[in-house]
């Protein structure tokens, strides 16, 4: 698919297949949100990625706009390290040119792209830390 199709055709879904994602897929999508632009390259960025159903339930129902995070094959929580920040204040826009790259990627397949939504949500508390490991000094991105 070219660019400009890409751009004009993606959708935000809210509703999803049981059809799994595969590995490769899931780290094609966060390669192209590492291949955003970010100021001064300080990529701030951390991914954490959630394939276990139980922990896609328990963090759709923590997120008041992620009801349909539980029926997801997959969900990937973008959070910001401000220590590595370089120039102060430009983290929301780094992580919102990040997101936007992963939820692109699906477009360029030549099979049926699957679809993806963008959750805005400001202090989360990750579901069952002992299950997964949160960079300390990362936030959620608002």
């Amino acid at each position: 698919m070219e660019l400009m199709e890409g751009l004009l055709t993606r959708r935000s879904v809210r509703r999803y297949t049981d059809k799994p994602v595969s590995e490769r897929d899931i780290i094609e999508i966060i390669r192209a949100g590492m291949y955003a632009p970010s100021a001064r390259n300080q990529q701030v960025w951390d991914f954490l990625v959630i394939t276990d159903k139980k922990l896609l339930k328990e963090l759709s129902a923590r997120l008041e706009t992620a009801p349909m995070a539980k029926n997801a094959a997959f969900a990937v929580l973008v959070c910001a390290d401000a220590e590595r920040e370089k120039s102060e204040g430009y983290w929301e826009q780094d992580c919102g040119a990040c997101i936007e790259n992963m939820m692109l990627a699906p477009c360029q397949r030549e099979s049926v792209p699957f679809g993806s939504e963008s959750i805005p949500e400001k202090n989360v508390s990750v579901p069952s830390k002992k299950c997964l490991i949160c960079p300390t000094r990362s936030v959620p991105i608002p």
